[in-house]
């Protein structure tokens, strides 16, 4: 897919307008969240200051991660390949370096299938995040998301198929952010 084959809807439009720091899209398999979240991940990095560098995409596993951003053809990595490059190893560990007007910025896959997962963003100044199926994600990993999202006056955008409302991550975080 190139960018001249993009089709843009009305409701897609206003979500890659949005400037809200925090973004739900819930809904059925194939109605695109992915897809318009990931173009708002790509053009908020590539649009940001040089001293933000580090971002995050987290799936239930880096596998995941790769299916849906790297191996995927209406992926921001594939329609907008000529500024990133994946690594799927080696220092660092699996990644997508994008080149920005403001330099290179680091989008680092992680998985969150295990409780030990989410450690794998401590440390990290991480700017901004990418969370598919949050709803499935360890609330040890969504606490610590979380907190870095607010510390750096980051932003999170999540995608899920719904839910039992009762689940922590909504309880606790999503249903608290509804209009």
């Amino acid at each position: 897919m190139k960018p001249s084959d993009i089709i843009i809807t009305e409701k897609g439009l206003d979500l890659l307008r949005s400037k809200k720091r925090i973004i739900h899209c819930e809904g059925v398999t194939g109605a695109s969240k992915s897809f318009y979240l990931g173009l708002k991940f790509f053009f908020d990095i590539f649009d940001s200051p040089k001293e933000y560098k580090q971002y995050v995409i987290a799936a239930s596993s880096v596998t995941i991660a790769e299916k849906m951003f790297i191996d995927n053809p209406s992926s921001f990595y594939t329609i907008f390949k000529n500024v990133c490059k994946h690594t799927s190893n080696g220092v660092g560990g699996n990644k997508i370096v994008v080149t920005t007007p403001t330099g290179e910025k680091t989008i680092y896959l992680v998985g969150y299938d295990d409780k030990a997962r989410y450690k794998q963003i401590l440390g990290l100044t991480v700017r901004g995040f990418l969370v598919e199926e949050i709803h499935t994600a360890g609330a040890e990993f969504v606490r610590e998301m979380f907190t870095r999202v607010f510390r750096n006056s980051g932003f999170l955008y999540t995608s899920s198929n719904g839910g039992l409302p009762d689940l922590p991550i909504y309880r606790d975080y999503l249903n608290k952010a509804r209009p």
